[in-house]
């Protein structure tokens, strides 16, 4: 049996930023919790730049065969699926004495904006099952 929704590059797609989104709200919770903590660093999530790259470099049409990196530009395609959030440490910034760098003004309003894209993410993804939903019992008539 086909797999839809495993084969829909929408649904992996918004399947990933919300891998993505998840864990930055993970980072942003463990920043404020070290707060207090002497010279800890503050973490960022990263996987925007990745996702939009692999979505952009989506072959149209049949893809190409490829067996080598330096064939036809040098460009393979990124896989949505191999798209991974990474957190990465801020290391070259202090903001105290004690070495610490976290800015709770800043963590909370990047906490904020990571609720909304989440929310607007996964009404997205909920319009993408009302569709195949909606083909399945059209099916059935």
């Amino acid at each position: 049996m086909v797999d839809i929704v495993r084969n829909d590059l929408a649904t992996r797609a918004l399947e990933k930023a919300l891998d993505g989104l998840s864990l930055r709200a993970q980072a942003i919770s463990n920043n404020v919790a070290n707060v207090d903590t002497p010279n800890f660093k503050t973490s960022e999530v990263t996987f925007e730049r990745d996702l939009q790259a692999a979505l952009n470099r989506r072959p149209e049409g049949l893809p190409l065969s490829r067996t080598d990196e330096q064939h036809i530009g040098g460009l393979m395609p990124i896989s949505v699926d191999r798209v991974q959030p990474k957190a990465v440490p801020i290391l070259n910034s202090t903001l105290r004495n004690d070495g610490n760098n976290v800015d709770v003004d800043r963590e909370m309003s990047r906490l904020a904006e990571t609720q909304l894209s989440f929310q607007a993410t996964t009404q997205l993804l909920n319009v993408k099952f009302r569709q195949l939903m909606q083909a399945i019992w059209e099916g059935k008539k």
